[in-house]
């Protein structure tokens, strides 16, 4: 089984109690079940790819990569990928937060 990760940004400071459907979708990939991220762990995500006006900037500085830390997790269900014969696809929406200064 796969997943579809949709990582999602929590501003620092007072920002923070935004709820989930209010927070921007930052970034989102296909993974299998042993490359989804745990609560808690540092993830290092592509700037290139990034939706968030602070990784331009990262990018035009020469890093490849913003590491976040992943505060929150949301399991939506999986649903079946008709363009792939049927697969199901895991949908899971992870919560991050900033981790480089």
């Amino acid at each position: 089984m796969q997943a579809h990760i949709t990582f999602t940004y929590r501003p620092p400071g007072p920002a923070a109690g935004l709820a989930e459907q209010d927070m921007p979708t930052i970034y989102s990939r296909k993974a299998t079940p042993q490359e989804i991220p745990e609560v808690g762990e540092i993830v290092g995500l592509p700037t290139e790819e990034l939706e968030l006006p602070t990784s331009n900037i990262k990018e035009q500085e020469g890093e490849s990569e913003m590491r976040f830390k992943v505060v929150d997790r949301n399991d939506h269900g999986t649903h079946t990928e008709a363009a792939r014969g049927g697969d199901p696809i895991q949908e899971i929406t992870l919560v991050v937060t900033n981790f480089d200064a």
